[in-house]
């Protein structure tokens, strides 16, 4: 008998620097997602990235608002926007970072379905041309048991916590 599993874990000397701020509201994530290049040491001290694609997956239960891309499409160097794994999933494509100038694109998703304890979901960018220069950064939202029942089936902590946050 053997087992075998994989463990999500942040790259140990990422290329770039991804930064999520969340605001979440009760039926749609509004979320900033940031990122920068960080030049590595030595002789790999570009000014600029080549092409680079950020990898931006939803939480279990949320879709992408396709039509807030624009949004997206506004931020200066981002060169396209789309989805992929149903619209769980937002790729954005950028013309290149720079070292020390953050770029922030707005996510908008609504939420389709109730789902409780929700794990981590993931932000990559990468480097088109050069796969191994990457980060990947994980954020949640707020979830709970609670999330998913209704009436009685909640019992009398879950009544209080929806009673707290009304």
């Amino acid at each position: 008998l053997s087992y075998r599993y994989n463990l999500a874990e942040k790259d140990k000397a990422p290329s770039f620097q991804v930064t999520t701020n969340i605001k979440e509201d009760q039926n749609l994530l509004i979320m900033d997602v940031c990122a920068e290049y960080v030049p590595g040491s030595g002789n790999d001290q570009e000014k600029e990235s080549n092409m680079a694609v950020m990898e931006i997956a939803l939480p279990s239960g949320y879709t992408a608002e396709t039509d807030a891309f624009n949004a997206i499409e506004a931020v200066d160097r981002v060169k396209r926007t789309e989805t992929k794994n149903s619209d769980s999933m937002i790729i954005v494509y950028f013309d290149g970072l720079k070292p020390a100038d953050s770029k922030c694109v707005p996510v908008r998703a609504a939420k389709t379905h109730a789902v409780a304890k929700q794990k981590p979901a993931a932000v990559s960018i990468y480097d088109y041309y050069q796969t191994n220069r990457r980060a990947t950064e994980y954020y949640q939202v707020n979830s709970s048991l609670c999330d998913i029942c209704e009436g009685e089936d909640c019992g009398s902590s879950c009544q209080k916590l929806k009673e707290s946050n009304n």
